[in-house]
């Protein structure tokens, strides 16, 4: 019975946590990347693929964004793909929110005078099937800046794989807690230092921090198995004794 019983918590337990992700990018920091399965959920926007040049006509690309209502979190993630053009004369290597005097939306709203950030979690997808499970060049690294305003992951030739001419990148994606979304400037550069910069028709996110599931929620979770372990506690306790 004992046994039982420990069976049961460890179940009850399993079902209030949320299945491990990615890794956590903190103001300031930068993490490796190695590949985890996208966010599920729902999708809110997706671009399609957007055309964008570089400014000094070293590449030009296209990048699609799908921005989706996480099922886990309830939060908003946003995912990216990148094409280079096979007629580029350089590989891209670095996909960044905000540049220059333009900052990111990832610092998150203002609170009793205070910014408090935004939780991002950061990786690519390894996806074998479905929606995002395209592309073939992964980053290698994710940042963000020490203010919290600005991520970015980069692909270089040492650790990851530069989106060379005629090449998709990986999806990759930010999750975040946020509850909403705005638009957001977004760069790429190529290996040749030439930026494309847009400013128009990418989103970040915005409004207050999404709600987390309630105790409610996760108790009800688990009710069925604690109901079951009572139908069979009770089931073992009714049983007969076998006849000598």
């Amino acid at each position: 019975m004992k046994k039982l019983y420990c069976l049961l918590a460890i179940a009850v337990f399993a079902v209030s946590l949320a299945p491990a992700r990615a890794g956590l990018l903190a103001p300031g920091t930068m993490i490796n990347v190695t590949g985890s399965p996208s966010p599920a959920g729902t999708v809110i926007l997706d671009t399609g693929p957007v055309p964008i040049a570089s400014s000094g006509g070293d590449f030009t690309a296209t990048l699609e964004e799908i921005v989706l209502r996480d099922s886990s979190t309830h939060g908003v993630d946003f995912l990216f793909q990148i094409i280079n053009s096979a007629a580029s004369h350089t590989s891209i290597v670095t996909l960044q929110d905000g540049f220059g005097s333009t900052p990111g939306t990832y610092d998150g709203p203002a609170h009793n005078g205070a910014a408090p950030f935004y939780t991002v979690i950061a990786d690519f997808s390894n996806n074998a099937a479905g929606m995002f499970s395209g592309g073939t060049d992964a980053p290698s690294t994710a940042t963000r800046t020490s203010n919290g305003k600005n991520v970015f992951f980069s692909f270089p030739a040492s650790g990851g794989t530069p989106v060379a001419a005629g090449d998709t990148s990986k999806w990759v994606f930010f999750n975040t807690n946020a509850s909403g979304f705005t638009v957001n400037p977004i760069q790429l550069t190529g290996n040749s230092g030439d930026t494309a910069q847009d400013s128009t028709d990418f989103f970040g996110p915005t409004g207050p921090f999404a709600p987390a599931p309630s105790p409610t929620v996760l108790a009800c979770s688990a009710l069925p198995i604690l109901a079951l372990g009572m139908w069979l506690a009770r089931r073992k306790k009714a049983k007969p004794s076998p006849v000598a």
